[in-house]
């Protein structure tokens, strides 16, 4: 049984810009940022992951930049290093796929984004916000 599943994700922003021509050189860059916040009892969580693809050193030829939401239901694991990096695995993905699919549909060869390599040793963990999960029960809002 899996310790940490995916309700939903939406996609929140994208930014995208394309002035590819022909067949230029670029350097792409991946860069992510990735949260999660967990409702009171940690029985849910929203992730937060923003993948950023860019040409480096000028990002006005191509940058893709997705942020994109995910909503967790979790099971009896409490360790929130690891409920990182298992929503990470789910969330992550979602964007790939999304960031694939939107620049083959632009005309360009599919970007691949590189997964970041987590694991619970190197998740730094730091207090929550008092800022309410939309959506999830135990903060506040309605489900």
């Amino acid at each position: 049984m899996k310790n940490v599943t995916l309700e939903r994700f939406v996609v929140r922003n994208v930014e995208f810009i394309n002035n590819v021509e022909g067949s230029m050189k670029l350097e792409l860059k991946n860069r992510h940022n990735y949260n999660v916040d967990y409702n009171e009892d940690v029985t849910k969580c929203r992730s937060r992951l923003i993948v950023d693809i860019r040409n480096e050193p000028n990002d006005s030829l191509l940058r893709v930049r997705v942020e994109i939401w995910g909503y967790f239901q979790i099971g009896d694991l409490k360790d929130k290093a690891k409920i990182h990096c298992e929503t990470y695995d789910q969330i992550f993905p979602q964007a790939r796929a999304y960031i694939a699919s939107l620049t083959a549909m632009a005309g360009i060869a599919p970007l691949m984004a590189i997964p970041m390599e987590l694991n619970p040793e190197n998740v730094s963990l730091q207090a929550q916000g008092s800022d309410p999960i939309p959506g999830v029960p135990g903060t506040n809002l309605k489900s």
